[in-house]
């Protein structure tokens, strides 16, 4: 059972650096489109790495309270994310919102591959027990 347990662990570890993978290509990609100077992958990896962080936070926070809520915080979350990217890549509102429109194509993206994944391991688990 621990083995297990283990493997799961390994296994969501996995996805979170899959997720954090494909928002910086996107978040990449979407810097190249809008012509932002000296956009590189570590800065896209890093604008990843906090507007997922940004985003969850704000899910996470008052997730408490009725959907309607969490819902409006997963939104702000977005919004928030955009001036992230702003800072991260030092550009204009302008240029973070074409490359924030990547980061929501690249997290709804990750979110389908997450649970395909996820999924699959769960009948894995199944087809073990």
């Amino acid at each position: 059972m621990l083995e297990t347990l283990e493997a799961w662990g390994g296994f969501i570890l996995v996805l979170i650096f899959l997720s954090f993978l494909i928002a910086s290509l996107f978040i990449w990609v979407g810097a190249k489109i809008a012509r932002i100077n000296n956009s590189t992958l570590k800065k896209a990896f890093l604008a990843s790495i906090t507007v997922s962080f940004i985003t969850y936070i704000m899910t996470v926070l008052l997730s408490a309270l009725p959907i309607i809520s969490t819902i409006l915080c997963y939104f702000i979350g977005l919004f928030l994310a955009l001036f992230a990217i702003k800072i991260v890549f030092n550009t204009t509102l302008r240029q973070a919102f074409l490359v924030w429109i990547f980061n929501i194509v690249a997290q709804i993206l990750a979110v389908i591959i997450g649970a395909s994944l996820f999924i699959g391991g769960i009948r894995y688990l199944i087809k073990i027990i």
